[in-house]
């Protein structure tokens, strides 16, 4: 080998070792928020709490799922919440907090009461009038083409000629005086 593969090697090898090392770290600091939680039930609190209320930090996400290393809004919220998980307090109790300390907006999912419900069931209904506006534009189509068809059998036929018999015998005859 030469010195300079032996170099860029040595590179390879340190610069995975210290991104081995800062990813331990960050991975270690992103649960410390959880770390003072005694038991799995406030462990599982923690999580449906943080998985039900969006950061504010403008990321779309939920407090769990940041992706912002050092969010200035989820990092503090996770501290206040694990408090609040720690020292007993029930699920309404913490949600209720929140709510009135930053409004609605911090609720992941829309409650199912008053206005709210229009966003559960809204969808719903424009499914079921556009369905039903498909079905009665496509029977409009069906039955003007049903229309169109009986218009041109219609036409094709010529018009009746209820006296086309006599006609016909008449010709004959003057065709036969005709002939001889």
């Amino acid at each position: 080998m030469n010195l300079v593969s032996q170099i860029d090697r040595r590179k390879l090898i340190i610069s995975l070792a210290i991104g081995l090392f800062f990813s331990f770290f960050l991975f270690t600091r992103a649960s410390s928020a959880q770390k003072g939680l005694e038991n799995e039930e406030q462990m599982s609190l923690f999580n449906e709490l943080s998985g039900g209320f969006a950061c504010q930090c403008g990321c779309g996400a939920t407090i769990k799922s940041c992706p912002h290393i050092s969010c200035g809004f989820a990092i503090p919220f996770k501290k206040e919440l694990t408090t609040f998980v720690k020292n007993g307090q029930t699920e309404e109790e913490i949600i209720e907090y929140f709510v009135k300390k930053y409004g609605e907006k911090l609720i992941s999912a829309p409650p199912k009461r008053g206005w709210y419900l229009v966003g559960y069931f809204f969808p719903i209904i424009v499914v079921i009038l556009t369905g039903l506006l498909v079905k009665r534009i496509i029977s409009k189509w069906v039955t003007a083409s049903d229309r169109e068809k009986e218009r041109r059998e219609v036409e094709c036929k010529g018009p009746e000629q209820p006296d086309s018999e006599r006609y016909s015998s008449q010709f004959r005859k003057e065709f036969e005086e005709f002939d001889s």
